[in-house]
This record gives C-alpha cells, sequence and structure tokens, in this order.
C-alpha cells in the first residue's frame, strides 16, 4: 500500500493538483491510515469500481473489506510480527488461532492485485510526468 501511495501522490498530483500527503508515510503501520490515499489514487486511475472476470478481489471495497479484518485483530500491525509487545505482554489472546492456509488463499488474490496496481501506478505516472515534461519543453 505503501508503495502505491508513494507513485500515486504523483500520479494524482499530475491529473487532478490534488496534494496527497506522504510525510508521515513510513510512520505508521496502520491500514486505516493508508486507505484513504490508496482510494483516492484508486479512483484517480479508474480502477475503484473495476473488477476483472474470474478474480476475487477486484474491487476497492473488497480490498478494504479484507485489510479492514486484519486491522481489527491487529490494529497497529505488531500482533502478526512479534509474540509479545514492548512490556512483555501477549500482543495476540493465549487462545487466539486461525488457519494460515485459508488465510493465504483469502489474501493472495488482495495481494496479487496489489503488486498489479503497483506496477500500474508507476506506468500511469511514468507516463503522465513523460507527457508533461514533453508539453512544458514545448515552450521552450
Amino acid at each position: 500500500m505503501k508503495a502505491i501511495i508513494l507513485w500515486g501522490a504523483g500520479l494524482v498530483r499530475l491529473q487532478s493538483g490534488e496534494h496527497i500527503n506522504t510525510d508521515n508515510l513510513f510512520a505508521t503501520h496502520r491500514f486505516r491510515d493508508l486507505l484513504p490515499a490508496v482510494k483516492r489514487i484508486f479512483k484517480e486511475a479508474g480502477w475503484l469500481d473495476n473488477r476483472t472476470s474470474g478474480v476475487q478481489f477486484g474491487t476497492f471495497a473488497e480490498i478494504e473489506e479484507l485489510i479492514l479484518a486484519f486491522e481489527e485483530i491487529d490494529p497497529i500491525s505488531f500482533a502478526f510480527r512479534y509474540p509479545i509487545d514492548r512490556s512483555g505482554n501477549a500482543n495476540l489472546p493465549e487462545n487466539f488461532h486461525f488457519n494460515v492456509i485459508a488465510l493465504g488463499k483469502e489474501a493472495h488474490g488482495m495481494l496479487k492485485m496489489l503488486d498489479g496496481a503497483i506496477a500500474g501506478v508507476y506506468e500511469m505516472f511514468q507516463t503522465m510526468a513523460s507527457i508533461q515534461h514533453e508539453v512544458a519543453g514545448e515552450g521552450w
């Protein structure tokens, strides 16, 4: 999501003039904090409501739903990375369990889609920047 925001902020700025703040992008691990910028970028790219046939995750709403489900369990994105917090307390309840294979199947489509979005946003940004550069150069 952070890579989408890095390239997408430039794309949004070039296409609409709107500024997406990236100043604190690497200071958060909260998905909820990143979702509004990703949503704005998907809107600018024309992907907000797109669905590709046969793809499990095809719309932003479906991605958002899964991401927010993760955030319900792990709001600051530490529980699945570290077994204990900085005070030595368990990050998850003692009897917490989940099926990692089912999670992998559920998340696979979303991760592939987000990976594709990174490449797509990068290419759109490069194309728009090149066009802007050519237009600016014509006046010289």
